[in-house]
């Protein structure tokens, strides 16, 4: 297979792929897979499951390809697609009432697009990047899969509050809230950590 491809857009991609070129379509899977991997992880707090869910993704993304609106971000199409069958997943298990992930529809606080850069978080300076990582990454299992998602989305995925809000059908607002408090929650437990 050619490298370069990797280089080109997802709407290229997929021109190709429906043009014949199937190997095209393993190089969404593969520009795509770690990251989503990465984001089910954060729902189903199961590596198993999350592969599961990423590769059903993967199979309803090859079964509605043609269907796919190429003008739109593929990227928001696929975490869409993601956080539906997650969704559908809790609610076979009834392991968790959904309303926790997706938010008191009500809440209507804002957030600071900075706020880690603002907040005084009490880190020795000989903390390496490598573990305030793993302090973050320690406090994001920790914190509610709600706030976890957002900040996945948000951060590590990085869309928009606007995509976010549209992928977890909620409102901007709640994605600001949500966003805020994960960095809140996320503060106090490398703090935590940090003791």
């Amino acid at each position: 297979m050619n490298h370069t491809k990797i280089q080109l857009s997802d709407k290229e991609i997929v021109e190709k792929y429906l043009a014949g070129d199937v190997d095209s379509f393993e190089l969404l899977i593969k520009k795509y897979e770690e990251g989503l991997y990465r984001y089910c992880y954060r729902f189903t707090n199961d590596g198993e499951e999350a592969q599961d869910i990423a590769q059903q993704t993967f199979i309803k993304l090859f079964e509605n390809i043609e269907k796919v609106d190429l003008d739109s971000p593929l990227k928001a199409w696929i975490y869409t697609v993601a956080t539906n069958l997650c969704r559908s997943r809790f609610k076979k298990k009834k392991n968790l009432n959904f309303s926790e992930i997706e938010g008191d529809e009500k809440e209507n606080e804002g957030s600071s697009a900075n706020y880690f850069e603002d907040a005084s978080i009490d880190i020795p300076k000989e903390v390496s990047q490598h573990e305030l990582k793993e302090k973050v990454s320690f406090a994001l299992t920790k914190i509610p899969k709600k706030y976890a998602s957002v900040i996945s989305l948000y951060y590590i995925e990085e869309f928009s509050y606007e995509e976010i809000a549209d992928m977890l059908e909620i409102p901007l607002n709640t994605v600001r809230t949500h966003l805020k408090r994960a960095k809140d929650k996320i503060v106090e437990y490398v703090q935590e950590y940090n003791n």
